[in-house]
């Protein structure tokens, strides 16, 4: 079984990027990983508050993300794939040589 920080750092790296979180909670809900009571307790704690502790939240989140893992492995991995540019390797001086 993975480890369960390794599981915990995923779910920091969406929590970095706040427009992740719905599509993440969504797809887990798909997937049967978070219920949809468990999904909506999200929601209605106001995620867009200052005030959230982002650690409880990662750590809330990642438990069952943890116990399903093989699962939300590939869901983790399209929401941080959705959030890359299209040619991440490519930068700008990078394309001026190429031009």
């Amino acid at each position: 079984m993975v480890p369960f920080q390794e599981v915990l750092s995923e779910v920091r790296k969406v929590l970095q990027e706040a427009k992740l979180l719905p599509s993440l909670l969504t797809q887990l809900v798909e997937a049967q990983i978070f219920s949809a009571q468990y999904y909506q307790s999200f929601f209605a704690e106001n995620l867009s508050d200052a005030d959230v502790d982002v650690d409880d939240l990662a750590r809330r989140l990642a438990l069952p993300v943890w116990e399903k893992w093989d699962a939300s492995k590939v869901i983790f991995s399209s929401v941080l794939m959705e959030n890359e540019p299209e040619n991440p390797g490519l930068s700008s001086s990078k394309l001026s040589n190429v031009l």
